[in-house]
């Protein structure tokens, strides 16, 4: 109740009370936006930091993959396509390229295409 008699003669005086109540809220508005804004800044670098590592680790299996051409590649394989389908899904590509998701067949190229989304979105981030 208290709060709302200040307020309350604040707008009834000479609108000194009004205008520092004013600015103390916009300046309130201002500190949430630059947190908000250096958190979302802060959730973009990890999420840059997984994606990379996702992409690392699609390539050391792809690598994997061409090595053991004689041999039974099965698991390898079914292991590429679902990281791919997960980094698809995990981490919004379509959103970013929606091609990508035709060039889930060709692992070459699905990993060009996520290096240049990488390189073309984030660039302040690399």
């Amino acid at each position: 109740m208290y709060q709302y008699t200040v307020l309350w003669n604040g707008l009834n005086s000479n609108g000194n009370g009004f205008w520092s109540i004013l600015s103390l809220m916009a300046f309130r508005v201002i500190v949430f936006l630059v947190k908000f804004y250096k958190e979302r800044k802060r959730l973009e670098k990890l999420e840059l930091q997984r994606l990379k590592k996702s992409l690392q680790y699609l390539e050391s299996k792809q690598r994997e993959f061409k090595k053991q051409q004689e041999n039974d590649t099965r698991s390898v394989e079914s292991i590429i396509q679902y990281l791919k389908k997960d980094m698809i899904h995990q981490f919004k590509l379509v959103d970013y390229n929606p091609a990508i998701k035709q060039e889930i067949k060709n692992t070459d190229t699905f990993i060009i295409h996520v290096k240049y989304i990488i390189k073309s979105n984030f660039p302040d981030l690399i």
